[in-house]
């Protein structure tokens, strides 16, 4: 398995097309990516998600915002950054589910031998 991570200040959704462009230079044959913006850049999700789309065109990819984020390269808590891994190996299943059936729906998501899954939840939602 090879995977780019990557960590970048930038104030506009724009801004990330560089790194994602680098990060997609990295690895051979992603399938799975993963990016997160701190809250500066949370209201602008979907123009995120078009910057993503563009430049990991086919590609699994979680897009999440937090009050920070934190990467091998940089820890940003009260700026506008994001930061994101690019990973090859293995597949990815995507699944969204209101939280009063998310563990329903992890069995049938996930292959047989599947050795890890991300849950993405905000605190207050899962009893």
């Amino acid at each position: 398995m090879a995977a780019v991570s990557f960590s970048i200040q930038a104030s506009e959704p724009a801004g990330l097309a560089r790194a994602l462009r680098s990060a997609r230079r990295g690895v051979r044959a992603p399938t799975l990516g993963a990016v997160f913006v701190t809250a500066r850049l949370g209201a602008k999700l979907d123009e995120i998600a078009r910057v993503v789309a563009g430049e990991w065109a086919g590609v699994t990819t979680v897009i999440a915002a937090g009050a920070g984020v934190v990467s091998d390269h940089a820890a940003h808590e009260d700026e506008a950054a994001a930061a994101g891994l690019l990973a090859d190996g293995g597949a990815a299943t995507p699944i969204a589910a209101p939280p009063t059936v998310v563990g329903a729906r992890l069995p049938s998501a996930r292959p047989r031998r599947a050795t890890a899954f991300w849950l993405l939840a905000a605190p207050e939602t899962l009893p």
